[in-house]
């Protein structure tokens, strides 16, 4: 993972995007830390599982995300407005 994380540096990448096994899944802390040790400067995007609980969290080590599964209704079809607003309000 950090000799991939430091050739994309080297390569001129704009981001790093970390995630975790699957869909909604979170992206594993460890990654996120070992990748900020050796791209301290690049943007790191979490790709998935992100979330009200871990939020503070992740973003101690990536600074941005990509959000789906987390602020969707029930039948994980549409997003939730109240969902999508509590995860930004929990970041503010």
């Amino acid at each position: 993972l950090q000799t991939s994380a430091r050739q994309a540096v080297a390569a001129g990448t704009d981001a790093l995007i970390l995630t975790g096994a699957g869909n909604g899944l979170e992206t594993p802390l460890n990654k996120l830390i070992l990748v900020r040790q050796v791209a301290p400067s690049t943007p790191i995007i979490i790709g998935s599982g992100l979330n009200i609980e871990n939020i503070d969290e992740q973003f101690r080590y990536a600074d941005g995300a990509i959000v789906g599964t987390s602020i969707k209704d029930q039948d994980g079809r549409a997003i939730n407005p109240d969902k999508a607003a509590a995860l930004v309000e929990a970041r503010n």
